[in-house]
């Protein structure tokens, strides 16, 4: 199992203590998923914080519209439906795989501990939740307040390769808008 990615993404955030390592590096599962794979489905409990180490990821949630895309991770991302993992309930979102991907995950018991005996993880998952937070925003900002065209740079910058995984269909979706609509602001871009 490769966690170089993992560690590599951590360390931006700060200096992990080296018996944070050791501990990632016995507890750290990985799973290989093929495209369209559910890896977490709506309304089933959640117990895992996933790092995609290759691959991209879709979240969509079903409405009384039907599944609606509502977000995306790609390759060197933490993801999770995090609000069900702490409160260990139910997901209030679907992932799916868009490509093949390669995933590691901690469950909540081993994240816990982690943060709870090494303060320098702690504090680096503290920043990490923050920065994709404010990622977060700024697309969902993007999508309340720009253009069509807009929306889709803002989303291409974030995460360059959504338009070469994601079906047209699911982004769509996510700019809640049409195929015609939608193909006339792609040729703008």
């Amino acid at each position: 199992m490769d966690i170089d990615l993992f560690l590599k993404t951590v360390s931006l955030y700060g200096e992990p203590e080296p018996e944070a390592i050791n501990y990632l590096h016995n507890t750290l599962k990985d799973q290989i998923l093929k495209p369209n794979e559910i890896l977490l489905r709506q309304g089933f409990l959640n117990r895992r914080l996933y790092f995609l180490n290759e691959g991209f990821i879709r979240e969509s949630k079903d409405t009384y519209m039907g599944e609606r895309t509502t977000g995306f991770a790609g390759q060197g991302d933490f993801f999770t439906d995090y609000e069900s993992f702490k409160k260990h309930g139910e997901s209030g979102i679907s992932i799916h795989t868009e490509a093949k991907c390669v995933i590691l995950h901690l469950d909540y018991l081993q994240y816990e501990y982690l943060i709870n005996t090494f303060p320098g993880i702690k504090k680096i998952f503290s920043k990490l939740r923050r920065v994709y937070n404010e990622r977060t925003n700024r697309i969902n900002n993007s999508l309340i307040d720009d253009p069509l065209e807009i929306q889709m740079q803002t989303l291409k910058k974030e995460f360059p390769e959504v338009f070469r995984y994601s079906k047209t269909k699911h982004l769509i979706s996510f700019f809640r808008t049409n195929y015609k609509t939608y193909q006339k602001a792609l040729k703008k871009i």
